[in-house]
């Protein structure tokens, strides 16, 4: 009974040592934050009225909305789309997936691989 005592005693003091270092240290990052104004760095017209998170490969982006899939292309500062698949009824909720040559998008009841280079379904 004492064994379990000292270990409740040494965790939550462990816990709450380092407590007020975290808290501390995410209060300084978000003042950081807000002091500098965020920089838009491109904007491009989507086929989506609301967008998921882009999902970044070596080269591009993937975009994934509420009813098209679309690669975008951003070497060279310039933004291109290279493909658009449509989606069906179902909306992306989930940030894309890029592993290798296959895209994986998903959302609630459903999860679609596309090919990377030519957007066809696999």
């Amino acid at each position: 009974m004492t064994l379990l005592s000292r270990r409740r005693l040494l965790t939550s003091g462990g816990a709450a040592l380092f407590l007020p270092a975290i808290t501390g240290s995410a209060l300084a990052q978000e003042r950081h934050a807000l002091s500098r104004p965020a920089t838009i760095l491109g904007r491009w017209q989507t086929g989506n009225r609301h967008l998921v998170p882009p999902g970044p490969f070596n080269g591009g982006l993937i975009m994934a909305g509420d009813t098209a899939i679309e690669r975008w292309d951003t070497v060279g500062g310039q933004a291109v789309r290279r493909w658009t698949q449509p989606q069906g009824e179902t909306p992306s909720t989930f940030r894309p997936r890029v592993e290798g040559d296959v895209v994986l998008v998903s959302g609630r009841g459903f999860l679609s691989a596309i090919s990377l280079e030519s957007g066809k379904p696999l």
